[in-house]
């Protein structure tokens, strides 16, 4: 027998349990990544360590360990912020949906889409939230930036969120005019935390004016 939940904790308790479960696991996958990467880096540090003479340099560097291990963790870093940002877009879609079964996401711009919508709809108080959306926001160009451009962007959008962001992102200044934006295990957790606070705000405020219209 399925049992509704719904109607003890209200509609919008699995979608709560939902977010709370994803940024659990990406703690989970960036810590699990940090761990690789500072293993192998442990490694390596050894095989220094153990070296006597000048060609034993020579042979660790021609095998390329801090190139690759530095390769393996901006790959999991830029792989990690994709991921956040994919399931953010379809957790706010299905929130749109629980708010107006109608809603139909377009093609692009769906997370801003959404959230319009779902302000819209509801004509609630936002307050709460509104310091990490525009967090979330500006992030999402330096998700752009990571997924189109490996990190290193010319675009004037993208140089404003870093601006914005300030010291919160690691950036080389590139001679040719670009900025590469190196990512952090501080990034990723931080841009989680900030959508699994969002999402518990829009709830609490929706979760509010269902009681009250319930009243």
């Amino acid at each position: 027998m399925i049992y509704d939940t719904t109607s003890v904790n209200g509609k919008y308790w699995a979608f709560g349990d939902w977010c709370k479960l994803i940024n659990d696991t990406f703690h989970e996958y960036v810590d699990c990544n940090m761990k690789l990467s500072d293993d192998k880096k442990a490694e390596l540090d050894k095989l220094y360590e153990e070296c006597e003479h000048e060609v034993d340099f020579a042979n660790i560097w021609m095998d390329e360990h801090e190139v690759y291990n530095y390769m393996f963790m901006r790959g999991a870093l830029n792989a990690g912020l994709i991921y956040i940002y994919s399931q953010f877009e379809k957790q706010i879609i299905e929130l749109a949906k629980l708010v107006d079964p109608e809603y139909n996401p377009p093609r692009a711009g769906v997370i801003t889409d959404a959230y319009d919508f779902i302000k819209k709809k509801s004509e609630l108080d936002f307050s709460s939230c509104c310091l990490s959306w525009k967090y979330i926001w500006d992030f999402q160009q330096i998700r752009h930036a990571c997924v189109h451009h490996d990190g290193i962007t010319y675009e004037q959008r993208h140089i404003d969120a870093i601006k914005r962001l300030g010291r919160s992102l690691k950036i080389i200044e590139r001679s040719d005019g670009g900025w590469e934006i190196c990512l952090t295990k501080k990034n990723l957790i931080e841009i989680s935390d900030k959508m699994s606070y969002f999402f518990g705000s829009l709830i609490a405020e929706l979760e509010k004016s269902e009681n009250k219209q319930e009243e």
